[in-house]
C-alpha cells in the first residue's frame, strides 16, 4: 500500500478562506440588492393605510419590536417602521381603528400619534 502526501494545511486553509468569503459576499450583495428593491403591495378595497409617528424607539430591536407590536394587532396585514424618521405605516381592514393601533404602542412603552 502507497503512502499519500499529506495535504497541505496552509493550502487548505487558503481555498476553505476564499470560500467562505466568496459565500459571505455574495450574501450580502444578494441581502442589499434585496433591501434596495422597492416592493409593491397592492391595497385591497377593504384596507387603509394608517400613519404614525412614532418616539420612543433608539435602536434596530426597538424597530423589530414595534413591527412586532403591529404586525400582532388584529386586522394589520403589513407594517413599514422607520427608525430614523421615527415613523410607521401600517396597512390595515378598515374596521380598525387607528387610535387603537397606536395604543398598543403606547402600552408598551413608545409615544405613539396617528398622522393625519
Amino acid at each position: 500500500m502507497r503512502k499519500l502526501p499529506a495535504p497541505d494545511p496552509i493550502a487548505g486553509l487558503a481555498s476553505t478562506s476564499a470560500f467562505l468569503t466568496f459565500h459571505l459576499l455574495e450574501s450580502l450583495s444578494q441581502s442589499q440588492a434585496c433591501d434596495s428593491t422597492p416592493s409593491i403591495k397592492v391595497k385591497k378595497e377593504d384596507e387603509m393605510e394608517i400613519s404614525l409617528n412614532i418616539e420612543g424607539m433608539t435602536c434596530g430591536g426597538c424597530k423589530a419590536a414595534v413591527e412586532r407590536i403591529l404586525l400582532a394587532q388584529p386586522g394589520i396585514s403589513m407594517a413599514s417602521v422607520d427608525l430614523a424618521n421615527g415613523s410607521a405605516i401600517v396597512t390595515a381592514g378598515t374596521g380598525t381603528a387607528p387610535q387603537t393601533v397606536a395604543d398598543a404602542l403606547t402600552a408598551a412603552g413608545y409615544t405613539a400619534r396617528v398622522q393625519n
